[in-house]
């Protein structure tokens, strides 16, 4: 029996038979196992998500370690390019610690950002070849697959299923987003931003001579899918957002004018055309087409007040986090329902973190994208395969190069027209596009010594960075996680009167998941809020025993104004405790 292992120590596919290459496939595995868990967890929006995907961030420092450990290549080098990131990083500690008036909110942004650091940095230094670069570009793009079947079901079956949290609690779709498909997400915008990522480079891959005939079918059924799916969303921004990518990825894969007219601009009119009628014969549509334009104010309203915060802290932003709090109580505006986030992710970071935590992030990536555009345009735009009758065919670098510009782009567009920056999946989808320009256009690489000490010691501080980074975690995921369930629920109780009725069961399990929240992280003011919120709720159950309710409510509500002496809640809620007392 032949041998799989050639002359050169080499296999199909899995390449150099080594330590070093298997623990490569193993640290790119992990690397699509965080793409599908996030995405599979309502876009990590919620804070109990993250408690299952920690242990993956700690995991994948291990491997990445123990790479570094049997790597045997002469010098060791390492990419530089997570580097360029490290100051926003640090910025954003910063931030929160030192400016931020709502801190508890910003450390976990801060984690949110950690994480996808600690993505970039094992990304840009693994998946070294193209065969570990296809799998994870499979493995990322396998929950669009599942996104697209969740988002079509929620439209035609079920309007109220929503997809496994993986959390610590059940979630309801907000009865706002009912008749609109919302995927593995919990709202139809970051459903419908994570299409538009996915969508330019599925229609490279139909466009250029690059995969087999068969291939480029089904990337032109899927296709189809995502923009039938984005669609079904009804998000009109995303729907309108198609057209600039049809064209941009016809004029990056083609070559004469008249086929980039025909395959850019006929696919955006014709959408357009099918969601005009749409929009004038279902119900559906017409629905949302009209909330869409009385809502109109409302965002008119909320990108004014988030350009007046950026006018009054143009350089260093009103601190990690506090964007909802500074609208809760600002003077100049009022809104039937508090916005937690801008409409646009460009407006919520220069809100929290200036115009230099703007150019922190975005010249790096400026930078990065430049630098692949340039290789893009050196590379030839089609070769011709060894042997007769060959056709001709995209090289491989142009090929990814192409589906990290277009995905790019598509990125940008939801960075300015939807709150990406808060969505975690989003922006590691962005991350991941980013590094595989950057991998493919030059980087610099910092040498190291390679003795076995110095590995050693690199693995080592891979596993401490891992296992400290998940211990101070947790309880902030954990303690965020209690306090938003415990919000959620106390409304819901109040809102059903729930108090009133005899129901002792409901409300106490409410007061325990504040106690555990204010135990877990002490530092979290909405916590202590909440908690004395609900004690007051006791008086409907013994209202003889109002002293006693009044003084643990004013004490919980006084922790809050010692934590944080200038939001409004709590000195609210010390008010209301204070007269039930």
């Amino acid at each position: 029996m032949p041998s799989l292992i050639d002359k050169t120590g080499n296999m199909p596919y899995f390449g150099r038979v080594s330590w070093a290459n298997l623990v490569d496939w193993m640290v790119t595995l992990c690397l699509g196992g965080i793409l599908i868990q996030i995405t599979t967890s309502l876009g990590g929006v919620r804070p109990d998500t993250h408690l299952s995907l920690l242990p993956w961030f700690a995991l994948l420092l291990g491997v990445h370690g123990l790479w570094f450990v049997v790597d045997r290549d002469q010098p060791q080098r390492l990419s530089s390019l997570a580097l360029y990131f490290a100051p926003l990083l640090i910025w954003i500690a910063a931030s929160v610690a030192y400016f931020s008036p709502a801190p508890w909110l910003g450390w976990q942004e801060l984690i949110y950002a950690t994480e996808i650091f600690l993505f970039v940095w094992v990304f840009s230094n693994n998946v070294r070849t193209r065969s570990h670069l296809w799998l994870l570009v499979l493995m990322a793009l396998l929950p669009a697959g599942l996104a697209v079947f969740y988002g079509f079901f929620q439209f035609f079956q079920n309007p109220e299923r929503v997809a496994n949290a993986n959390g610590l609690f059940a979630v309801k779709l907000s009865p706002v987003f009912l008749g609109r498909s919302t995927g593995t997400f919990a709202d139809p915008n970051s459903y419908a931003a994570f299409l538009l990522l996915w969508l330019p480079p599925v229609i490279v891959a139909i466009l250029v001579p690059r995969l087999s005939m068969v291939l480029r079918i089904l990337a032109g059924y899927i296709a189809l899918m995502l923009v039938a799916a984005i669609v079904l969303s009804q998000c009109f921004w995303a729907i309108v957002a198609c057209v600039p990518l049809f064209v941009v990825a016809a004029w990056c894969c083609l070559q004469k004018f008249s086929k980039r007219m025909l395959l850019g601009v006929l696919p955006g009119v014709l959408l357009l055309a099918i969601v005009t009628m749409l929009t004038l014969l279902t119900p559906r549509f017409s629905k949302q087409y009209e909330s869409l334009q009385a809502a109109s104010d409302s965002w008119q309203a909320h990108c004014g007040e988030a350009l007046r915060i950026v006018a009054e802290h143009p350089v260093l932003g009103a601190g990690g986090g506090s964007y909802a709090l500074q609208v809760q109580q600002s003077h100049r505006v009022a809104f039937a329902e508090v916005p937690e986030h801008a409409n646009s992710s460009l407006l919520q970071m220069l809100a929290e973190y200036g115009l230099l935590g703007a150019c922190l992030l975005f010249l790096p990536s400026i930078w990065i994208v430049w630098g692949a555009y340039k290789k893009w345009r050196r590379e030839p735009l089609r070769v011709r395969l060894r042997g007769r009758n060959t056709r001709s065919v995209m090289p491989p670098q142009r090929f990814f190069l192409t589906i990290g510009l277009t995905a790019s782009f598509a990125f940008a567009i939801g960075l300015s027209l939807s709150y990406v920056w808060l969505i975690p999946a989003l922006s590691m989808y962005g991350a991941f596009f980013l590094v595989m320009l950057a991998k493919l256009s030059p980087v610099r690489m910092i040498e190291l010594p390679s003795n076995a000490l110095f590995r050693l010691g690199y693995f080592v501080a891979t596993i401490a960075l891992g296992t400290l980074f998940y211990l101070q975690s947790s309880p902030v995921m954990e303690g965020r996680a209690l306090e938003l369930y415990a919000s959620q629920r106390l409304d819901q109780i109040v809102e059903a009167r729930v108090h009133l009725s005899g129901d002792e069961e409901m409300l106490d399990k409410v007061i325990g998941a504040f106690q555990r929240s204010v135990e877990i992280l002490p530092s979290d003011v909405d916590s202590w809020v909440g908690l004395s919120a609900a004690q007051c709720q006791l008086f409907f159950r013994t209202p003889s025993a109002y002293t006693e309710i009044g003084r643990l409510a004013v004490a919980a509500a006084q922790r809050a104004v010692e934590l944080s002496p200038g939001y409004w809640r709590g000195w609210a809620q010390l008010g209301v405790s204070h007269a039930l007392a």
